[in-house]
Order: structure tokens, then C-alpha cells, then sequence
């Protein structure tokens, strides 16, 4: 078995702090799943899909690492999910916006009915892990197979990261 990567070991620090930063969450579980640590790729495969639950990726790391772990009625259900998703969330990420910060991704509607709105609730968490604010938007999608960008205002102030939840 293959020993932790670096890159582990440093997003493993930064997700012990902050573990509802998204990207952190993201590249840790990315690291262990190249470094063959199926418990721990499963423990934050979990977590993960809290915060970033339309990354189909996500849900293919962790049906890896169920697998790995001998849980295949478990590993098939993620993996089930993370197909059958009808709306995936890609390319999401913190960008500069002149003199702001702000967060752009995009959504694909790859089976939700045309007229499905989709409203989408970003919690930003500080160095400390604490809450530095939150934000929301709403996207509309016409029709299936659409991508539709989208962006969101940082709040100014003390922030490291961002995850987001659906709000149903």
C-alpha cells in the first residue's frame, strides 16, 4: 500500500481545521484516493458530500473507496447517486473580480425538468473555522443539457473557503 502523499498530509492539516472548506475536502479526498487510504477516503468522501453534494466526482471517490473496503451494495449505491444526479456542479472555485473576490462555478442540468430552478446556499468559513458569512443564488435552467455559470459576491472581511448546500 502506498504511504501519504505530501499533498495529503498538507490538505489533511488544513482540513483538521477547516473541514467545511469545499476545496480542501475536495483535494484530500483526491490525495487519498491516489495514495490507495480507502478508510480515510471514505470517512472524508462522507463529509464531502455535505458540502459539495452535486460533485459527481465525489461520489465515484468514495464508491472507489467503499469498494476498496469490501462495501459493494454501499459502493454501488454512491456511484448509483453520483450518476443519476440530474443537476452537477462543475468548475467551482474563488476568482478575483477586479478589487473582489468572488465565487464562480457552473451548473449542467443533465435531467431536471426544463423550469427547474435550482437555489444554492454558500456558507464562507475563516481560518479558524468559523463562520464568515454567508450568500445565495438561484439558477434557472430552460432546458436539459444546459450549463448555466454562475457567481456570488465574497463577503469582505477574514475568509479561507466555502461549501454549499442545496436549499430544498
Amino acid at each position: 500500500r502506498p504511504t501519504s502523499a505530501p499533498s495529503a498530509t498538507a490538505f489533511r492539516m488544513s482540513y483538521e481545521v477547516v473541514p467545511n472548506h469545499r476545496d480542501t475536502a475536495f483535494n484530500l479526498a483526491q490525495s487519498l484516493y491516489l495514495s490507495e487510504s480507502w478508510e480515510e477516503l471514505a470517512e472524508v468522501t462522507e463529509h464531502l458530500l455535505e458540502i459539495d453534494e452535486l460533485n459527481e466526482l465525489a461520489y465515484r471517490l468514495r464508491a472507489n473507496a467503499l469498494l476498496q473496503l469490501g462495501q459493494e451494495d454501499a459502493a454501488m449505491e454512491a456511484y448509483n447517486t453520483g450518476e443519476e444526479l440530474p443537476i452537477v456542479m462543475s468548475e467551482m472555485g474563488l476568482q478575483a473580480a477586479g478589487a473582489d473576490v468572488v465565487l464562480a462555478g457552473q451548473l449542467s442540468n443533465f435531467g431536471a425538468e426544463p423550469g427547474t430552478q435550482i437555489r444554492i446556499a454558500v456558507t464562507f468559513w475563516d481560518t479558524d473555522g468559523s463562520q464568515a458569512g454567508t450568500a445565495e443564488t438561484t439558477v434557472r435552467f430552460e432546458a436539459q443539457g444546459e450549463a448555466r455559470a454562475f457567481q456570488i459576491d465574497v463577503p469582505a472581511g477574514n475568509f479561507f473557503g466555502y461549501s454549499y448546500r442545496v436549499v430544498r
